[in-house]
């Protein structure tokens, strides 16, 4: 059976054994590196749902097929395609998974590392709020896209996304366009704050300094002009914060 997937079988073979009476035979044929175009559709259509879900996990069909597993009636071949790699191939596809019935397959495509930033963008106008974290927290997503996205993004998905993840600085800078004193105070506490934005929130609200004199990945520097601070309450925490990262310095 393992010979179905050798990549440099002669496509004569290829035909024979996707007529083969084994689904297993055809399973393993449809994961073949070297999928001619034609075996690929054939494949498409095989009445066998593990045959056309191991199809949608490979990478080199084309993308007509991709478009029409993207509307297979079975869950698991969708979820196998919107983890694909190449799914961006077809952004017809990864338009009707972000915009599918299911919450899992639309988590999954938001969730595949391996897109097209256009694809990325494409999940962002289709996908729904409860969905859209996930596309916040994707490792894979351009840090410039990502910026775009943390712009259109609701503000508890944005405080969600922060909280979960580090967000590199041009996502950070970004936010310190937002009026939103709940986005800029979760953003200070993060452990991940790059230190030129730390100086920025320095100088912010009181819940924003607040937030900041709280963090104990804070920059010293920044934690002793907040023990400095106009009010009360943020130096006393900021001494709290200095004194703790100081004890764990001298043990």
């Amino acid at each position: 059976m393992a010979y179905a997937r050798n990549p440099f079988l002669p496509e004569s073979l290829f035909r024979l054994l996707a007529l083969d009476r084994n689904w297993g035979v055809r399973a393993q044929l449809a994961r073949n590196p070297a999928l001619p175009q034609a075996i690929a559709h054939l494949l498409s259509e095989d009445k066998d749902s593990d045959v056309r879900k191991e199809l949608a996990a490979n990478p080199s069909i084309p993308a007509e097929v991709m478009q029409r597993l993207a509307k297979d009636p079975e869950f698991i071949v969708r979820l196998f395609l919107a983890s694909n790699p190449a799914l961006s191939l077809s952004l017809e596809a990864v338009e009707a998974l972000a915009s599918d019935p299911a919450r899992q397959i639309r988590e999954a495509v938001a969730s595949n590392p391996h897109l097209s930033a256009e694809a990325y963008l494409h999940i962002a106008s289709k996908i729904d709020t409860d969905s859209y974290l996930r596309l916040l927290v994707n490792p894979g997503v351009p840090h410039g896209v990502l910026a775009d996205l943390y712009d259109r993004a609701p503000e508890h998905t944005v405080i969600s996304a922060l909280r979960l993840t580090a967000a590199p600085l041009i996502v950070q800078q970004r936010l310190l366009e937002k009026p939103s004193s709940l986005v800029l105070s979760t953003l200070a506490e993060s452990p991940y704050l790059a230190p030129e934005v730390a100086r920025i929130l320095a100088k912010g609200e009181d819940m924003v300094r607040y937030s900041l004199a709280q963090n104990k990945s804070a920059p010293r520097e920044i934690l002793e002009v907040l023990s400095r601070d106009p009010n009360e309450l943020v130096r006393k925490e900021a001494e709290r914060t200095l004194s703790y990262t100081q004890g764990r310095l001298e043990s």
